[in-house]
């Protein structure tokens, strides 16, 4: 047999006392428009989908009560345990199974009950009580025996408002009756909700239930029975106050109609955990999440569109009854709002306090047997409808936000580069480059936003390495300076930027002196200009490296002589480094080579003569003994009165009465010069000296000595 279970359970608090109101002891007839019977009743027992509830049969000891004056129809409820034993029920009395279901026609909800006895020659009258509190914890027909005859009395819980669904057969005729319990005039003395004995209950003596509000049929073997029975046209009444809930189900078979009746056989079964017996609707929301396994808070709120309540009133309670509200935190996690009163208008709805979640949609299914009459809720804006008992399904789809992955560009240009943001790309998890999207009014600036699933991905630069720029990289997540398995969490963002600086460029001056003629100079001792500024001379080791902004430079070197001067470079072929481009990263180098250059001597010519003159004496007496010491003296003056002499005294030896300068005086300038002799004389002889001017020397010159001397000129 089906199972219907409520995971989440919530608002289970069972309606209290419920006055129901009947039209005297006549029949019971449809008191609406006709609903129309879901159930085939025609002795085919079960109809299809009903519940089994199976008991005891043959020879089997089965539990019931026992017979007592206290376990009489009437007063059954009162009886203090134990009250239950072990009996084997005649074939006449003994039930095999019982069958239970409702169906919602139209509004109205009917009951479907059937039965099958072990006799088709049974007697007795066939009972089910209806009872709107739960079996009593201490029946839970799951213990042993002993413990349940021990302490369970399953009639403890009947109060005003229960009821007793009779089916009462004499021969062909079959008499569907129900009767309703309500309080004695003594009541609830002790206002403990239980009716203790000598606390009554008030059976009334029955209505017998007509079609179209009621219907029976035994099968033709007679082992069957089955009914079905409009309990909104008996039970419920038209305009509810309250709800009537059904928590206790008690099939059995008695000896008669009466009150004081015994019972025979009786199905102890949890039947309300299978069944929903109501007068109002319920709700199961369920929470769903994309992807799955996901948490949050998501508070729902199920109300009705036309501002109606969703509960009937109660005086005692202190909650809104226009709406029910709760909290779901987890996927897979249902509440189930119970006692709705039934109507159209129905709207649920969710806001999420905690997750990063969107609602996704809100589908109500008003069967979940029937296969595409889901109601959209949202974003389809439609109502659904609660019915008296039955279970609307909802399920509320979230599916977890997306998240922001910010990247972007800072471009810093203080080497003269000339790149902006949009030149520059970048990859996701090595994906397809994307450019940066300049920031408006900043051209240096970029920032691209990407919606993308939570999860963890990483960034980098695109087409690297990028020439002429440094990359680097920083993130808003943590101090690690790249943009590895940064957390995209749902919901938020993370922000990788990446910095790209122009690297400066680099001119590069090198020196090479060649010294194969004698040349002394070192590269020390040059020295150039850069785009005409002020002079640099070289560095020792002959190459100076400056870091310049990207741009265009010119290399001249300052003169220096005796040496030739050449330039190369390589960049291009140009003899000279002139307009040298250089780009941002680059290194452009400028050779200068100084070769030293042979000597040009030239000659300027000066005349000079070199002038003489000898000594002739006369009257000279020989044989002097001291005659080989005389000397003459030759002296040069460039006056005629011998003041000014040129050069120095040639002093000579006189040979007999001769004498002669061996060196003579040397004279650049054109001029008239006098000599002068001096005799030193010896022992025979006196000395004496020549008159100035008895030896006169005229020197004429044409030169270009002295700024061009010409004595010839006219």
């Amino acid at each position: 047999m089906r199972q219907r279970t409520s995971r989440h359970r919530r608002f289970l608090a069972v309606c209290t006392t419920v006055a129901l109101t009947f039209l005297g002891l006549g029949a019971i007839t449809a008191s609406q428009a006709v609903s129309v019977n879901p159930f085939d009743i025609d002795g085919d027992v079960p109809d299809a989908d009903a519940f089994l509830f199976e008991d005891g049969f043959g020879n089997a000891q089965e539990l019931g009560p026992l017979n007592s004056n206290t376990t009489k129809l009437g007063v059954i409820h009162s009886a203090a345990p134990p009250m239950l034993g072990t009996t084997n029920p005649n074939a006449q009395v003994d039930l095999r199974n019982v069958w239970l279901d409702t169906e919602t026609s139209g509004t109205d909800t009917w009951l479907y009950f059937a039965w099958e006895r072990d006799s088709n020659r049974g007697t007795g009258v066939i009972m089910y009580e209806f009872q709107q509190e739960p079996e009593p914890e201490d029946c839970d027909y799951a213990l042993p025996t002993a413990d349940l005859i021990a302490s369970c009395n399953p009639w403890e819980r009947r109060q005003p408002g229960d009821f007793i669904i009779v089916w009462d057969q004499a021969g062909q005729t079959i008499n569907i009756i129900l009767r309703t319990w309500s309080a004695d005039p003594n009541g609830d003395l002790d206002g403990d909700g239980v009716f203790d004995f000598g606390e009554g209950l008030v059976l009334d003596e029955g209505t017998a239930v007509l079609a179209p509000s009621a219907y029976a049929a035994v099968s033709g073997d007679k082992f069957y029975g089955e009914a079905a029975i409009n309990l909104t046209d008996t039970v419920f009444t038209n305009a509810p106050d309250s709800c009537l809930t059904i928590g206790n189900v008690i099939p059995g078979t008695v000896t008669g109609n009466s009150d004081t009746a015994d019972y025979k056989d009786t199905v102890l079964a949890d039947v309300a955990d299978y069944l929903t017996i109501t007068n109002c609707g319920a709700v199961t929301i369920t929470k769903v999440t994309d992807p799955t396994g996901g948490t949050g808070t998501f508070d729902w709120t199920l109300e009705r569109s036309g501002g109606g309540n969703v509960f009937y009133d109660d005086a005692d309670a202190t909650t809104d009854e226009s709406q029910a509200g709760g909290t779901l935190t987890a996927d897979g996690d249902s509440d189930t709002v119970i006692d709705l009163i039934a109507g159209t208008d129905y709207t649920l709805s969710e806001i999420i306090s905690a997750g990063a979640y969107d609602l996704a949609s809100i589908t109500c299914d008003p069967d979940p047997d029937v296969t595409g009459d889901e109601i959209d809720v949202y974003p389809g804006g439609n109502d659904f409808t609660v019915t008296a008992g039955e279970t609307v399904a909802c399920t509320i789809v979230n599916e977890l936000q997306q998240g922001t992955l910010v990247v972007e560009k800072e471009v810093v240009n203080d080497d003269g580069g000339l790149l902006e943001a949009d030149d520059f790309s970048f990859q996701v998890d090595g994906g397809t480059a994307t450019a940066f999207t300049p920031v408006v009014g900043d051209p240096l600036a970029g920032s691209n936003s990407i919606t993308l699933d939570a999860g963890t991905y990483s960034v980098t630069e695109a087409n690297l390495p990028v020439t002429g720029y440094d990359t680097s990289y920083t993130n808003s997540e943590n101090a690690a300076t790249d943009c590895t398995d940064l957390t995209v969490p749902a919901g938020g963002s993370v922000t990788c930027t990446i910095t790209n600086d122009d690297q400066p460029a680099t001119l590069v001056v090198e020196k090479v002196v060649v010294n194969d003629n004698g040349g002394t100079a070192v590269v020390t001792d040059f020295s150039y200009q850069v785009n005409g500024g002020s002079s640099t001379f070289f560095e020792i080791d002959a190459s100076n490296s400056h870091s310049v902004d990207a741009g265009s430079y010119s290399v001249v070197e300052d003169a220096f002589a005796g040496y030739t001067t050449s330039y190369t470079n390589d960049l291009n072929a140009a003899l000279d480094c002139g307009d040298l481009v250089i780009g941002n990263g680059e290194t452009v180098t400028c050779t200068i080579t100084n070769d030293d250059t042979k000597a040009q001597p030239d000659g300027t010519t000066v005349q000079t003569w070199v002038l003489h003159d000898s000594l002739t004496i006369t009257g000279l007496r020989a044989d002097a003994p001291d005659a080989a010491d005389a000397t003459a003296t030759f002296s040069l003056f460039s006056d005629a009165m011998c003041a000014v002499q040129v050069g120095s005294d040639e002093v000579v030896d006189v040979s007999g009465t001769t004498a002669a300068t061996a060196t003579g005086v040397s004279v650049t300038v054109s001029g008239t010069y006098y000599w002068t002799v001096a005799y030193s004389g010896d022992q025979y002889n006196e000395a004496f000296v020549t008159d100035c001017g008895d030896e006169v020397t005229q020197v004429l010159a044409k030169d270009a000595f002295g700024g061009g001397r010409d004595d010839f000129a006219p």
